[in-house]
């Protein structure tokens, strides 16, 4: 698929995701309610990102290879907290949806 606005192709993904779903909608009864949840992606807060170490010549390699380890914990760590902040989204989704449905009497 072609695509004029400089997205990356998660972004292409997921506008094809959006088509596909939106043409089997259309194919679900009337009276019937579907629910689609999206997993929210979530990119680690630029304060908490650990700046890459760069590069080392072969005096500072011990040097370079602990701060290298340093910041791959640092990463992950941070990679962490926004997993965490995506499943917190992701279980709201479901809660908002519960409440619609209630709202809507349809349970």
């Amino acid at each position: 698929m072609k695509d004029d606005t400089n997205s990356s192709i998660r972004d292409i993904i997921i506008k094809e995701a959006a088509q596909v779903l939106a043409i089997e909608a259309q194919k679900i009864p009337a009276n019937d309610v579907i629910g689609i949840f999206y997993d929210p992606f979530v990119y680690p807060d630029p304060g908490n990102r650990p700046e890459f170490p760069g590069y080392y010549n072969e005096a500072d390699r011990a040097h370079y290879e602990k701060q290298m380890e340093e910041w791959r914990k640092e990463r992950e760590a941070a990679a962490t907290v926004a997993r965490e902040e995506a499943k917190q989204l992701l279980e709201q989704q479901v809660i908002d949806f519960a409440d619609w449905l209630k709202a809507q009497g349809v349970i």
